[in-house]
């Protein structure tokens, strides 16, 4: 089994690197140019670029929808009417006995 740095050079030899990258060399095919062949892969950034955009723009939705949940305020409002929401954040049992003691102290 050959070693993983035999592999590699081996890799190395097959395909020539040019010292300029592919979006900077155009399409035009150069001949003279050392680093040309027409094996080269050519490197598709449009779709990679398409699929990042999908999933920031996923992400961001999501974002979105969470920065909107938690802008919603907490107010009495959102528990009146259920006991076990008024038990559960005021640790008084019904909403009879909180209103009353909150008329108490609110004169």
């Amino acid at each position: 089994m050959p070693s993983t740095s035999h592999a590699s050079s081996h890799l190395h030899a097959e395909l020539p690197i040019s010292p300029i990258p592919c979006w900077e060399r155009g399409n035009e095919e150069d001949e003279d140019d050392p680093s040309y062949s027409e094996d080269t892969p050519a490197i598709n950034f449009s779709a990679t670029t398409e699929a990042e955009n999908y999933f920031l723009k996923e992400e961001n939705e999501k974002l979105s929808e969470k920065l909107e949940k938690l802008s919603i305020s907490f107010s009495y409002a959102h528990i009146q009417g259920n006991d076990a929401h008024i038990l559960l954040y005021t640790g008084i049992p019904t909403e009879e006995i909180f209103m009353n003691l909150f008329n108490l102290m609110d004169s």
